[in-house]
């Protein structure tokens, strides 16, 4: 599967509008960041596009949308090792109480 960048637009406790930065891969769906909002970003990245585009991105004048692509692939290896890593734990957390009880 590969993995897909998508946002949500949404509204901040002050209402400022903000962009929540999801990536749906073989783990699910994970919270990647959230930025305030920006037109030039929510349109690029606003029917989705896959993590591949972002290594392929070519730098414009927008400085913003730049700054985002520059981030992204960081924060998903981020989410994406901090899941694994819980998952792991919960695996060996529920392990450790199967052999309790059949001690």
């Amino acid at each position: 599967m590969k993995d897909k960048i998508e946002l949500k637009k949404a509204y901040d406790n002050k209402g400022n509008e903000v962009l929540h930065f999801y990536v749906h891969c073989d783990l699910g769906t994970l919270y990647l960041h959230t930025w305030t909002f920006s037109k030039g970003v929510y349109m690029y990245f606003k029917d989705g596009r896959s993590v591949d585009e972002l290594f392929s991105y070519r730098y414009t004048c927008n400085k913003r949308l730049n700054k985002v692509v520059d981030r992204l692939p960081g924060y998903i290896r981020f989410a994406k090792r901090c899941e694994r890593d819980e998952r792991e734990w919960l695996a060996a957390r529920e392990k450790e109480a199967e052999t309790e009880r059949a001690a």
